[in-house]
């Protein structure tokens, strides 16, 4: 590969390719990508040791304007062929370590075989005749000369340690093993494929199954690179019609290459522009100030601080100063006399005090308490005025009557026994109301959970302790009570018969016959009226045709010639 120099940057141009190599930046080229990116152009990828494929995807799309699904399909790929890279890498190493290894084994093995035989190894001295070498001699040779074109080639170091000599062996034991399976395998599969006549074909296909993911994938990025390829055509067939290309100076030109050549990076040269300008705009701030402001403020504690003690004596004369004062303005104010003129001051005559008033106050607590405690009183009169009741003393007389007749009806409808006991047994369902049962329930519940037996004031109590717990509809359901009808008599009223209602029944007529007529009757008077309307407009039509009278002749003569005369079907035409 050709050395370039670190800090040179170059542009390539031609007509099929087009070359573009970034700014080497110091490291080893491990990958050189080339990227078809459509319309005859082509460009190369160089990835170093330290190189971020996003930094390199990155700027591969600045430079060609292409797009964010290009430029992530490039970072996969970048990504890949770095992981097949180093998987290479590991596998030439593994390589020439194993082919060192059973060099060097096969060295020591024909060295013990030479010295158990007798033979003279290399470093003894050679007789005044020269030999010719051995087959021994020239394999060893051989070994030597492959062992250190190995060593050149994958730059390994000799194993000295027994434990990676030992890990070696393992690998080798078990790639001889999965080879051994294999070959098992085959000639299994061989064995049994002599006997069998029919081989089936199988599609190519077929066998890419197992690889669905990854054909998968190839795919989308193929269609990809397509829409892209088609893209950057699209895009250059635009730019082709274009004939105008900027001017650009070459300090801007400069300015441009150096900054290209400092920070490869947009967002890097980004940030440091920005520092750059905050670093101008801050030196221009403090220069507009100290043309604005000529002067600063003493900000420096000039003044010695005091100790405490005396500082709190200072505070403690001021407020006595003070509170002086004041007592020396409340006297001169409550002075009886005038201190200009001499006199006594005017002291005008009051009425009584207030009744409320109390002679020695009480402090705000007790005052609020006492205030609560005549609250508590006032609403007294109140309370016992919601408790009273309003009805009168013949109303409660009445409505006791009643509820009594009531309760006396539902204790027989109960049926009580020969002692004027009603009993849980002897209550029948069918015989009260199902509303009034309902209502019952929880008394009658009560009476089978205790089996217990209510005369009659025993039953009103129980009752007058329910009616205080049922709502307004189910009280008076219970005090309802059933009137009984008087028997039915015959009206006296006899209603008095119109003339025609008389005649009317006399008619034989059934109603579909009378229906029938009065269909009829509409439609002949619909037929008059339509009839009475035609007549109207002919009156109104100022033509009249004449009509033509025909003779025998004429007649006779339309006989022979075979056409017979029109003739109108009335005397009037009809518009």
């Amino acid at each position: 590969m050709e050395k370039r120099n670190p800090y040179e940057r170059y542009e390539e141009y031609s007509q099929d390719s087009l070359r573009y190599t970034s700014m080497e930046e110091i490291g080893n080229e491990i990958l050189i990508m080339t990227i078809d990116i459509g319309d005859g152009r082509k460009d190369e990828i160089l990835v170093k040791e330290d190189d971020d494929p996003h930094t390199l995807a990155e700027n591969f799309c600045v430079k060609h304007r292409l797009g964010s699904e290009v430029k992530e399909a490039l970072i996969e790929q970048i990504e890949q062929n770095l992981v097949y890279q180093a998987a290479e890498d590991d596998i030439s190493t593994l390589l020439s370590v194993n082919k060192s290894y059973e060099s060097r084994a096969k060295r020591s093995n024909l060295e013990s075989l030479r010295s158990s035989i007798g033979v003279p190894s290399q470093n003894t001295p050679n007789s005044n005749k020269p030999t010719p070498p051995s087959f021994e001699e020239k394999s060893i040779k051989i070994e030597e000369t492959r062992e250190t074109n190995d060593h050149l080639t994958s730059k390994s170091p000799i194993l000295n340690n027994y434990g990676e000599k030992m890990y070696l062996k393992g690998l080798r034991f078990i790639e001889n093993a999965n080879k051994k399976k294999n070959d098992y395998i085959q000639q299994r599969s061989e064995l049994e494929m002599k006997d069998t006549t029919f081989r089936p074909k199988i599609n190519a296909k077929s066998t890419d199954r197992s690889r669905v993911q990854e054909l998968l994938l190839k795919k989308g990025r193929e269609r990809q690179e397509n829409i892209e390829r088609k893209r950057g055509q699209k895009l250059a067939e635009e730019l082709s019609v274009c004939t105008f290309s900027p001017l650009l100076c070459k300090n801007s030109e400069k300015i441009v290459k150096v900054s290209d050549e400092n920070s490869p990076d947009r967002f890097v040269r980004l940030y440091e522009n920005a520092k750059v300008t905050e670093n101008k705009q801050r030196v221009l701030n403090e220069k507009l100030i100290k043309q604005q402001c000529p002067f600063a403020p003493d900000t420096k504690d000039s003044k010695k601080t005091q100790p405490r003690s005396t500082r709190l004596n200072e505070k403690r004369e001021k407020i006595s100063q003070s509170r002086k004062a004041i007592e020396e303005y409340l006297s001169s104010k409550n002075t009886d006399k005038d201190p200009k003129t001499g006199q006594e001051l005017f002291k005008p005559v009051t009425g009584r005090p207030p009744k409320g008033r109390e002679v020695n106050p009480k402090n705000i607590g007790e005052y609020l308490y006492s205030k609560r405690s005549k609250s508590q009183e006032n609403k007294k009169p109140l309370m016992t005025h919601q408790t009273s009741k309003l009805s009168s003393q013949q109303s409660e007389r009445i409505l006791n009557r009643i509820k009594e007749l009531r309760y006396r009806q539902i204790f027989e409808e109960l049926r009580p026994d020969e002692y004027e006991r009603i009993t849980p047994d002897g209550i029948k369902r069918s015989v009260i109301s199902p509303r009034t049962f309902k209502i019952l329930s929880p008394l009658l519940q009560e009476m089978g959970e205790l089996n217990e037996k209510l005369n009659f004031a025993e039953f009103q109590e129980s009752m007058e302790i329910l009616m205080k717990v049922l709502r307004p509809d189910e009280r008076s359901v219970v005090l309802k009570t059933c009137k009984q009808k008087s028997p039915p008599r015959e009206p006296d009223f006899q209603p008095r018969i119109n003339q025609s209602s008389i005649m009317r029944p006399k008619s034989v007529e059934s109603l579909y016959e009378r229906n029938l007529k009065k269909q009829r009757w509409v439609k002949e008077k619909c037929e008059q009226e339509k009839r009475i309307k035609e007549e109207n407009e002919m009156n109104e039509c100022t033509f009249k045709p004449k009509i033509l009278k025909y003779s025998v002749d004429q007649n006779e003569s339309s006989e022979t010639s075979g056409f017979e005369p029109f003739l109108p079907l009335s005397g009037s035409f009809y518009y």
